[in-house]
């Protein structure tokens, strides 16, 4: 087990590199850091020319999105620019958005968005993609309800988003560009994750965990947790379990296409967790806290 002290406030996202080499950590409103696992006591904070509130990297870093103009209701954003390192690659300067919400899908071959509009008694709101080669606007369809953040199956041809409500997902097929929405549950959902068949979701909730058919949009099963809410989940890429955490625990769920089965909880002293990844080849697992720790242990343990 490694643990590392960020010296942020709090973490709001880890990752670990593609290739395996490190782990990749944000803290809000920061550019990411990263540890070598070669060098653990080495860290190197990415920074970026075009930098602002909203950019947005690429699991492996290599591409950073950048969107235009001022993100708030009174000046809008009216585009995006991608980079790959410090070289512009593209610019898409035709949005006419009051809010837009930006992320990567797992390979970093698109770049996805949830815009928002604002008209004189309601917001519309809209999912946009990108093809990261050449910026060519691949998708752009409007939401059925209002959206906090999408994010894309691990074969890209779904996407789910969070209702701004809270209460239910959303399911984009991106070939029909069709919605299929959960109905609305008696719990809050606060944090989500695909499983690597890209048919099932696993759903961190007010209550517990749960999931849910991504083909159907209909509640498969929940299991009780703690009393804090899942704040994040992580799904291992070959086995069938997942990790949670809220409250100071990190929690191992086994899952079958019915069930899901608590298996082990670690309490790593990190305090209350925020974010949780497991390492593409399935060995290793992170989680970051609300007080800016990060812990990293080896699943085989």
């Amino acid at each position: 087990m490694v643990r590392f002290d960020t010296g942020w406030r709090a973490v709001v996202r880890v990752w670990f590199v593609p290739d395996g080499s490190g782990l990749a950590v944000r803290g809000l409103g920061a550019p990411p850091q990263v540890w070598t696992f070669a060098d653990p006591g080495r860290r190197e904070e990415l920074h970026h020319p075009a930098i602002d509130f909203g950019t947005e990297w690429s699991p492996d870093l290599s591409l950073v999105a950048v969107p235009l103009g001022e993100l708030d209701l009174q000046f809008g954003v009216t585009g995006v620019q991608l980079y790959r390192g410090s070289n512009w690659v593209w610019t898409d300067d035709n949005l006419s958005l009051g809010t837009l919400t930006l992320t990567f899908s797992p390979t970093g071959s698109r770049l996805w968005g949830v815009g928002a509009r604002f008209h004189s008694r309601h917001f519309d709101y809209s999912v946009l993609a990108w093809d990261t080669a050449d910026g060519q606007r691949l998708l752009t369809v409007g939401a059925p309800t209002s959206i906090d953040w999408i994010v894309p199956s691990p074969d890209g041809r779904l996407a789910v988003a969070r209702t701004g409500s809270a209460d239910g997902i959303c399911f984009l097929n991106v070939f029909d560009e069709s919605w299929r929405r959960t109905v609305s549950q008696p719990i809050r959902i606060h944090s989500l994750a695909w499983c690597p068949d890209s048919h099932i979701v696993a759903v961190g909730t007010s209550e517990g965990v749960a999931l849910i058919d991504a083909l159907t949009a209909q509640l498969v099963t929940r299991a009780q947790g703690p009393h804090q809410p899942a704040a994040a989940v992580a799904v291992h890429p070959q086995r069938p379990f997942f990790l949670s955490g809220g409250d100071e625990a990190v929690r191992l769920w086994a899952y079958d296409e019915h069930s899901l089965t608590q298996r082990e909880s670690f309490d790593w002293q990190i305090g209350r967790v925020a974010t949780l990844a497991i390492s593409p080849d399935g060995m290793l697992a992170a989680a970051g806290s609300a007080d800016g720790h990060i812990v990293v242990w080896d699943l085989a343990d």
